[in-house]
């Protein structure tokens, strides 16, 4: 079983904490274990980086409230928060590049 040290696994809603500073939210769907497993190997990356950052996953199927609140369209989406304020989001990727753009935090002043 894979094991992540910065992401926290959502189990209930009140897990989610977005009120203080960074925090990011990765949603998915078990439909696409591949994607999934490439995105959060990334996601701990930055996790491991940027250690003020908080990391959630959530399955969407699990967590439907989470669609309609962050009008998701289409999974995995994760979402950068600031004080429970999206700052930015990205959709279906693969590519470290398009994490590397993404997640270029040093203008967010996140170390």
């Amino acid at each position: 079983m894979l094991q992540f040290k910065k992401i926290k696994f959502l189990t209930r809603k009140q897990d989610l904490r977005l009120d203080k500073g960074y925090a990011f939210l990765y949603l998915y769907n078990t439909s696409n274990d591949f994607l999934n497993i490439k995105n959060l190997f990334n996601l701990e990356n930055i996790g491991l980086k940027f250690n003020k950052i908080k990391i959630y996953a959530a399955d969407i199927d699990y967590f439907k409230l989470y669609k309609m609140l962050y009008n998701i369209e289409t999974v995995p989406t994760i979402i950068l928060f600031y004080k429970r304020k999206e700052k930015k989001r990205l959709t279906k990727t693969l590519l470290r590049e398009d994490f590397e753009k993404f997640f270029n935090l040093e203008k967010y002043d996140v170390k």
